[in-house]
């Protein structure tokens, strides 16, 4: 069985508002939490079993990459639809879980001590995807990352723009 445990020793305010809706599991896009209190600690344990943090998935091709993204956007959308908002939260490699088929995305929820828009949380986000990917998934990184940060399009649409870029490079040959 595998574990992340949280010391929530200097967190319980930030996780205050969301405990209930986070330890019963009603989100399918966050993962399974326990809570663990005693006099002296309070540890969160999410439960991982089927997932892989996104930092440890290893070197991802352009399209992988970018379907990483593209699952990270549709989650963040299911997530606001339970009350759970990016401006919230820590999205990052290490708080987002990916299963082996690249099929389905949940987050460890972080609460963000500090809140920043959307957009800015989502471009933070693909800036730290450079350092998983090829320099051929840099690129496209970065072609995304403006468009995030224009603020032009909104999830949909910006799914949509991923799913070309794929075709794109399924066409081109490009790794």
């Amino acid at each position: 069985m595998s574990r992340v445990y949280i010391n929530l020793k200097n967190k319980p305010l930030l996780y205050e508002s969301k405990v209930e809706r986070l330890t019963a599991g009603i989100c399918n896009e966050i993962l399974p939490l326990s809570i663990i209190k005693n006099r002296k600690i309070t540890k969160g344990i999410y439960h991982t079993d089927g997932y892989k943090k996104v930092s440890d998935v290893g070197i991802l091709s352009a399209v992988q990459v970018l379907s990483v993204i593209g699952g990270v956007i549709a989650m963040s959308e299911k997530l606001k639809n339970n009350f759970f908002f990016p401006e919230e939260y820590i999205l990052s490699p290490d708080t987002v879980y990916i299963d082996a088929k690249f099929e389905n995305y949940k987050l460890a929820y972080i609460p963000a001590k500090e809140r920043c828009r959307a957009e800015k949380s989502l471009s933070c986000f693909i800036g730290c995807m450079r350092k998983f990917t090829t320099p051929d998934g840099m690129l496209y990184l970065d072609t995304l990352r403006n468009l995030v940060e224009s603020g032009s399009l909104k999830s949909e649409r910006m799914i949509g723009f991923i799913e070309r870029l794929k075709g794109e490079i399924r066409v081109c040959g490009i790794k």
